[in-house]
This record gives structure tokens, sequence and C-alpha cells, in this order.
């Protein structure tokens, strides 16, 4: 993950933005096909390397954010409000789910995979209407005036948000199967969950603007663990919906205040964007790791 981020990242420097998220849009469209391919026919490498295609073109998508503070202003607020649309797809991703559940039959895991394609081609004319300009200064240039303290700070702040979300996410499923609920109820969970993590973004780009940076992560990153402590101690599927949610928003809250310290104070170059998202991603696989 460390890698492919980094690289990802040189990629959107090199051939600026249009050239690179157009490569990853069309990258998930592949990955949808070839996925639906491998579904279809149990091809198990060919499904593999559709699922592989269609992270690229998730690891392109977290740098849509980073876009969007560029030349903005305010720069964080840009960024946050990027995040917000998040919560589009908390209530989307279920409807398409249930529709390729209901339509596909038998089907159902290549109408999941051909809807995964059909959402990066609508990405793609979005990809294509940016501009193609590079995005900021040279990174030799930019890397020398990050400013290193507030960069610390929303790494750190970003990459604790992240170590708790996976660890809250990655046991949550098995310990609500534990407690008897249903794969309906599961998915419905799932799309609660998700929802609190991105819609709270929405009121960090507006009301939430005027809390300090600093103290909106802290915010966050406390909430994250109480949502924790809430789903160990308060027993059956109730406390651990309650431990979702609260760490939903925990992460939300966390995250706007990691993107606004890092795009408003830190103004990082593109290598310390590529180093930034690399340490979320690999905090992340500890914590889903650390069940």
């Amino acid at each position: 993950e460390f890698g492919i981020v980094i690289t990802l990242a040189l990629i959107v420097v090199i051939f600026a933005r249009r050239a690179a998220f157009a490569l990853g849009a069309s990258l998930g469209i592949a990955g949808g096909a070839l996925l639906a391919l491998g579904v279809l026919h149990r091809q198990f490498t060919i499904l593999c390397l559709g699922a592989f295609w269609i992270g690229l073109a998730q690891g392109f998508g977290l740098f849509y954010r980073h876009a969007a503070a560029t030349g903005a202003a305010p720069r964080g607020q840009a960024a946050v409000t990027i995040l917000a649309g998040g919560s589009l797809a908390a209530l989307l991703a279920p409807t398409i789910l249930g529709l390729a559940d209901h339509w596909g039959g038998p089907l159902v895991g290549v109408a999941a995979a051909i809807a995964a394609a059909v959402v990066h081609l609508v990405a793609l004319p979005v990809a294509l209407s940016l501009p193609h300009a590079l995005a900021g200064p040279s990174p030799t240039r930019a890397a020398s005036n990050v400013q290193l303290r507030p960069y610390i700070a929303a790494t750190s702040i970003g990459a604790l948000a992240w170590f708790g979300m996976a660890h809250a996410m990655g046991s949550a499923p098995l310990m609500l199967a534990m407690c008897s609920v249903g794969p309906a109820a599961l998915g419905g969970l799932s799309s609660l969950h998700l929802l609190a993590m991105y819609a709270p973004a929405g009121l960090a780009s507006s009301l939430l603007m005027r809390v300090p940076a600093s103290a909106l992560g802290a915010l966050g990153l406390a909430l994250v663990a109480l949502g924790w402590m809430l789903s160990q101690v308060v027993l059956g599927a109730s406390g651990i919906t309650l431990g979702l949610i609260l760490a939903g928003i925990g992460w939300s809250l966390a995250q706007s205040g990691s993107l606004r310290l890092l795009h408003t104070d830190a103004r990082p170059g593109s290598a310390h964007l590529a180093l930034y998202d690399a340490s979320l991603l690999l905090s992340a696989l500890v914590g889903a790791i650390l069940l």
C-alpha cells in the first residue's frame, strides 16, 4: 500500500491531474469488467486482477480531496467538502447493491461488479473536465516550504483515526454476527456506519470550521476511542452499533481536522501528500490486523 500510494502521487505530479485521474477511472472501468468476467467464469486469477485494478482506482480517488484544495480558498474547507461527498456513497451503495441483488438473481456478483464499472464510467468525464495543469508547485520547491509541525500533527491525527476506524470495522461484523444479526440487518448497519463516517464532514465544512483544527482532530480521536470502548463494554448488537456510529463520527471529525491542518497550515508538496496518505493506509492496515 505504501509503495502504491507514493507511485500514484508521482503519477498525479508527472502526468498532471486530468490524465492521472482519467487513468484511475479507466482502471476502475476495466477492473469492474474483469471482476464481472472472473465471477461469471469462476476464474480466480481474473477476479483478483479485476479487484486489484478497482483498488488502484480507489487509490487515485484518495487524491481528489488534495486536488480540490489546490488553488481553492479556503484550502482546508475544499478538501473537507470532498470528504463529505462520501455520505452520498453511503446512501447510494446499498441501493445499488439491492438493485443488483433484485435483478441479478444468481448473477448478483456479476451485476455488482458491473455496477462498480458504471460508477467509474460516470467518474471518467469528471476527471476529463479537470484542469490539465500540474497541481501546485514543483515537488522540490514545495518540499522545502512545508511546515513540519502542522504536517506532523495532521499525519498523526489522521493515522490514529484510520487505525481506530479499521480496528472497529474489522471486528464489528463478526461480533454482530455472533449476536445473531442477519445479513440484511448487517448491511443496513454498515450503511449507517458509513453515513456516520462521512456526513459530519458536511458540518465540518461550515459550522465546525469555526473550531480550531487541532481541537477538532482531538475531539474526533476521543470519539473514536469512546466508540471502541462502548463496543467492548456494552454487550449486544445495540452496544456494537452505537460504538460503530460514534467511531464513525469521530473518524469524520478527526479527518476534517487533519485535512485542515494539512492544507491550511502545513502546505505540503506532492511527496509529503503521498507520505501522508501512505501513513494513513499503513495505520489502517495495522488496525485491521490487530483485531
